[in-house]
């Protein structure tokens, strides 16, 4: 997890876009506290209503989205540290914005189960129960830089509710072939100087 970014959960996403009241909200937190192993998002759908398919649109675009930028502003940085013919990129100021756009996702609501052995006849007793969203998203990444260029890819993700981690998908030969490479051009030919 990328530290300093502000993580926007389900619920207040929700009343944000007008989907629940904040009372509604408040009253599926409540039902929440009293059956902890359902998440959120689906004490909603069921409380008020709401199709897990918007519930399961704004996460994409409240929740899961607005981790990409910098998640991937991390993994350029560490990239062009590791990249011989890119002296001076750095990433930090070289890209100034960074847009994604979804071209698909896929939720996937899992639910674990944990069994332990007990001291009578070798049966297994349920000590806990886990439920979770596992999101991959496949998206459109435009990398902005100064003076008008920027840099187009598609990259995937995989997002996992219970840790709010995501991760890029791709090793870092794709990631270079899909947006780096593009970048360090436009670094090499139009800002780095070069001796004389």
């Amino acid at each position: 997890m990328v530290k300093g970014i502000l993580r926007q959960r389900i619920g207040p996403a929700l009343v944000a876009e007008g989907i629940i009241s904040p009372e509604q909200l408040r009253d599926a937190l409540q039902q929440q506290e009293r059956h902890p192993s359902f998440l959120l998002g689906e004490i909603i759908s069921i409380l008020h209503r709401v199709p897990i398919e918007i519930i399961d649109d704004v996460n994409i675009r409240s929740v899961v989205l607005p981790l990409f930028p910098e998640v991937l502003r991390q993994r350029l940085k560490a990239v062009a540290q590791r990249d011989k013919f890119a002296k001076g990129l750095d990433i930090e100021t070289f890209v100034a914005d960074i847009q994604t756009r979804r071209l698909s996702f896929e939720a996937m609501h899992v639910e674990t189960r944990t069994y332990a052995a007990t001291a009578t006849r070798g049966r297994f007793e349920k000590t806990a129960v886990k439920r979770y969203v596992l999101t991959q998203v496949r998206a459109n990444v435009t990398l902005i830089i100064g003076q008008g260029d920027q840099v187009n890819g598609v990259l995937n993700a995989k997002h996992d509710s219970d840790s709010q981690a995501l991760t890029i998908i791709e090793d870092d030969d794709l990631l270079k072939t899909a947006l780096y490479y593009d970048l360090r051009n436009i670094f090499n030919q139009k800002y780095a100087t070069h001796p004389s």
